[in-house]
């Protein structure tokens, strides 16, 4: 190592120091001020981990105001009524890896909420380590260094780790799984490819959105050595791998409901959001009111079904029929769906995490929540703060009715990291590295999900690598732009 590096180096070190102290000083406001731990969802998953404590399974909620003792959380969201309405049984509508998280840490002690949040803001950190040590094989150590600040300090980090959500738990199985992937395509060691499947299965226990993710990534890995007979093999490995894990879980619903099932979560969406959303484009119904219709429609075509069965279905059946009647539903608008569609992936992959550091830090109370933009993220509608907080041009709005400099800031630098990251993905497109074209299908997969939703948190498990292939791109563009100098230069001579 020379000095220039050295210096470097030693640089980097003192400011991840002072970013991790920042991180502290973040966490002790956040307790003392009494910070905003519960999501919307949040009530879900803890009452599901009560349920797991006292039966070892869980059931459907009732989502009736009760506290939950192991936890001692009396939830804000408690009573509210869940969109979908299966019937009573055995729950197929989460997976339990985060309410089981619940569970273990209640087993050690680990009760109160902020304790919960101190060790979610471990497992953050950890996170971080876990890329550092080994991104940097993979990428430019610069920018390894770039984004281990940018994982410190972006607002999605301070933010998502703090409430009690599956985020802070999904992030570091996602993150290692997809460098396993790299670290074999590096050295072609079979084992890692098995490892990157067990920890994608376990991820899948947390968030099923990753189930189709192990099949893109093995699906590209062949396609670029097609002849290559070992990457079938261990490819095929990596699947199989990743089965036998959530294969409990499978089992499990097969068990209860005849038919192997992973969530009813992407049905309750569509059904619930989707549908809504596009009636309100067309000028059909009004988003809310589409909501109810949505919920109506569903109940008519259940009752309908358990007449012509002559029996109740069960949830697994519900959640199937839900979905059959809302794709049938949107088939009717296809342009429509469509184009909101890319818009709302448009929205996810740019939008300023900022609100959300501001709900969990309370900062500034008055101000908008994230339950005050619900509807400007779902229903792309006018949220109770009057305006749409996820584009560009309304955080400048928020900016200009507050004055308040960092969220413009955030919201600037969020669109700019959008932007060069699409041209990080072209300048990846042009190369032929495996690991990178699988690196930027991760980053476009979880943003297209949410659909036309455009949803930042399903984002923030890859906003890491979203930030480096914006680098990529910037880095791109720099010697695009360095190349065309230097020859206008030669001519010029």
């Amino acid at each position: 190592m020379n000095i220039k590096e050295k210096f470097f180096s030693m640089w980097f070190m003192i400011v991840v120091s002072l970013l991790i102290i920042f991180r502290i000083a973040a966490y002790y406001y956040f307790v003392v001020t009494g910070g905003h731990y519960i999501h919307p969802d949040s009530a879900l998953y803890i009452e599901l981990a009560g349920q797991l404590i006292e039966t070892g399974d869980f059931f459907l909620p009732q989502y009736q105001p009760i506290e939950i003792e192991p936890f001692g959380i009396l939830s804000e969201n408690s009573g509210r009524v869940l969109h979908s309405n299966p019937p009573l049984g055995p729950d197929v509508f989460r997976t339990p890896g985060y309410p089981a998280f619940l569970v273990l840490l209640h087993w050690f002690g680990i009760n109160n909420p902020y304790a919960i949040v101190f060790v979610q803001e471990l497992i953050y950190g950890l996170s971080i380590f876990i890329f550092y040590r080994y991104a940097r094989p993979l990428f430019n150590e610069n920018i390894v260094r770039a984004t281990v600040i940018f994982m410190l300090v972006g607002a999605g980090g301070l933010a998502w780790p703090k409430y009690l959500l599956s985020e802070a738990l999904f992030f570091p199985f996602l993150l290692s799984g997809i460098l396993c992937i790299g670290h074999y395509l590096k050295n072609s060691d079979g084992r890692l490819l098995v490892a990157a499947g067990i920890i994608m299965g376990i991820g899948a226990w947390v968030r099923p959105a990753i189930q189709y993710f192990p099949l893109i990534a093995a699906v590209t890995m062949i396609l670029f050595d097609i002849k290559n007979r070992k990457k079938w093999l261990h490819s095929a490995a990596m699947l199989l791998a990743f089965m036998l894990v959530i294969s409990p879980w499978l089992m499990r619903n097969y068990y209860h409901h005849g038919q192997i099932y992973m969530s009813g979560q992407a049905s309750n969406m569509i059904a619930h959001y989707h549908v809504p959303m596009v009636w309100n484009w067309e000028n059909i119904i009004p988003y809310y009111e589409g909501q109810d219709l949505a919920q109506k429609k569903v109940t008519e075509v259940v009752k309908q079904k358990e007449h012509e069965l002559g029996r109740s279905i069960n949830a697994v059946e519900y959640f199937k029929l839900q979905q059959s009647w809302a794709l049938e539903e949107l088939s009717q608008y296809p342009a429509t769906y469509l184009e909101h569609w890319l818009i709302g992936s448009h929205k996810t992959m740019y939008e300023s995490f900022a609100i959300d550091f501001y709900d969990v830090m309370r900062i500034p109370d008055e101000r908008l929540h994230f339950s005050d933009i619900l509807s400007g993220n779902f229903a792309a509608g006018q949220p109770k703060g009057g305006f749409e907080v996820t584009g560009l041009a309304k955080g400048l709005i928020y900016y200009l009715l507050y004055q308040d400099k960092f969220y413009l800031f955030h919201t600037i630098f969020s669109y700019l990291i959008f932007v060069f990251g699409l041209f990080g993905a072209v300048s990846i497109l042009l190369k032929r590295n495996c690991f990178l074209w699988i690196m930027i299908l991760a980053c476009f997969y979880f943003t297209f999900i949410p659909g036309p939703m455009g949803y930042g948190r399903f984002r923030f498990p890859v906003d890491h690598f979203w930030f480096v292939q914006a680098c990529m791109g910037f880095l791109w563009l720099m010697g695009l732009a360095k190349k065309t100098f230097q020859e206008k230069n030669q001519k010029g001579i």
